[in-house]
């Protein structure tokens, strides 16, 4: 496994994107959904936040100039998407501050990648292929996106460990709360029968 799956604190800083065009805009609504603050340098000009809520666009910094200038203080990631060759360029650029970069469909230049995601509230889940193959982790999405039901699982969970905060939590592997925490399923009646035992 050459990429670890990670997911990224939004609230720490700005995302620093570089591009234009509807890839450049994919980006922009995916981590405008996302919540985070955004700096946009438009590679053409054309900062179009057309389509996208009020709070959302409210969080997108337009950036001026050359990105290849650009105050990088406090950025958190780098995206290129639609960026020409000032993709590699900000690649350099982000690697010599130590910094994660993303150009899109460009392994070579990139720290990390974005898998397929499925998104069920407390639940997301991401599905990659290393950069191989995005269509395949698009389908694998396709398939095992609809069933992933886990959203209103995970909620109940959440539940019923809240409603009981001292249930002891064995270090054996073995404990029936260990095992209702990690199953794939959970549901609020859960805890109440173990609580019973």
């Amino acid at each position: 496994m050459r990429f670890l799956p990670v997911f990224l604190d939004l609230q720490t800083g700005p995302v620093l994107l570089v591009g234009a065009g509807d890839l450049a805009r994919a980006k922009l609504r995916l981590l405008a959904a996302a919540g985070a603050r955004i700096r946009w340098f438009a590679t053409d000009g054309h900062h179009d936040v057309s389509g996208l809520a009020a709070a959302d666009a409210a969080r997108i910094e337009l950036g001026e100039g050359d990105p290849l200038t650009a105050d990088l203080q406090g950025v958190i990631a780098i995206l290129c998407a639609g960026a020409g060759e000032i993709g590699p360029a900000m690649s350099a650029r982000a690697k010599a501050v130590g910094l994660p970069v993303n150009v899109m469909d460009d392994l070579a230049h990139s720290t990390f990648i974005f898998p397929a995601i499925v998104d069920r509230g407390d639940v997301v889940v991401a599905i990659g292929t290393g950069g191989a193959s995005p269509v395949v982790a698009r389908r694998v999405f396709c398939r095992r996106g609809s069933a992933i039901s886990l959203a209103s699982s995970a909620a109940g969970a959440k539940r019923s460990m809240a409603a009981f905060p001292n249930l002891p939590c064995a270090a054996a592997s073995g404990s029936a709360w260990s095992m209702a925490r990690s199953a794939r399923w959970f549901w609020p009646g859960a805890a109440m029968r173990l609580r019973r035992r």
